[in-house]
């Protein structure tokens, strides 16, 4: 009876022995998963802040080019005022996109419209004054943009003994930058 005693006393340590080693087992396998499914976690958020920062800093380049045809005198009569009248000479030019792109930099457009209800028709030097529509560097791409509506100076309206007195027709500014 006491060597049966020993035996159980002995197995029962052997199994509790075992259990603390399989419980260790466990704890650790759980820690990793945990520290594994933590470093997925951050990874993903990470690339995520990287896209947003992305896309906050196109929009601001976007935001800045607004800002700078809104003001600059090769398009503007007075302050967000376009002139028709530079915006065809500009558009006009053979290489028009290449020198705007040399002050502006790569990759970004800029369209104007004229709100008169008709289609819009590129101004030219060749139908010019009958036309409503300017655009600088578009192409058929992926795109952040701003539509800001502004007034268009034209130099056509009515005609006194003194000169032609123009007219402001109101319109729509769309800058952006290409994806």
């Amino acid at each position: 009876m006491l060597c049966n005693r020993e035996h159980i006393l002995k197995s029962t340590r052997r199994v509790s022995g075992q259990i603390s080693i399989l419980e260790y087992a466990l704890l650790t396998f759980f820690v990793m998963v945990v520290i594994i499914g933590l470093i997925i976690f951050l990874s993903y958020w990470q690339v995520t802040q990287l896209g947003v920062e992305e896309t906050r800093t196109r929009m601001d380049r976007a935001l800045f080019l607004t800002k700078h045809f809104l003001n600059s005198q090769q398009f503007v009569k007075r302050d967000s005022m376009f002139d028709d009248g530079k915006l065809t000479a500009l558009f006009s030019l053979p290489n028009a996109c290449e020198e705007l792109q040399e002050v502006f930099g790569l990759d970004w457009f800029a369209e104007i419209r004229v709100l008169d209800g008709n289609a819009p028709k590129e101004c030219t030097w060749t139908n010019y004054p009958d036309c409503n529509y300017w655009s600088f560097c578009v192409e058929d791409k992926s795109n952040r943009s701003y539509d800001v509506p502004t007034n268009i100076y034209r130099r056509i309206g009515y005609t006194l003994t003194t000169g032609v007195l123009g007219r402001t027709d109101i319109g729509i500014l769309r800058v952006g930058v290409y994806v």
